[in-house]
């Protein structure tokens, strides 16, 4: 039998799981560099695809910032020019998942 890694097991949920479409606006930081706007395009409980301007690579830890509400710290899991889809370091909570779905 194989076993798989936490990180594995997120990432193999998360293509899994289905995403609402959502134009919600929030921050990105970066660890070392400056905050970007982004709008959210979909959320899943476990990772959201983006649209943003930060210059970002695969594997970038980031922090999403919703205004208003709170932080989820995140890891670039791949990027597309200006799309980016990133994996929630660990599963959000019902109400930042409808705080940005909706």
């Amino acid at each position: 039998m194989k076993h798989l890694s936490q990180a594995q097991e997120r990432s193999d949920l998360a293509r899994r799981e289905a995403r609402i479409t959502s134009h919600v606006e929030v921050e990105i930081e970066q660890e070392y560099g400056p905050s970007s706007l982004a709008i959210v395009n979909d959320i899943s409980q476990f990772g959201m695809g983006v649209t943003t301007s930060a210059m970002l690579q695969a594997f970038d830890v980031i922090t999403i910032v919703k205004l208003g509400y709170g932080r989820i710290r995140a890891e670039v899991r791949w990027v597309d020019g200006d799309k980016i889809g990133v994996l929630f370091s660990e599963p959000v909570g019902m109400d930042f998942y409808h705080s940005i779905s909706s």
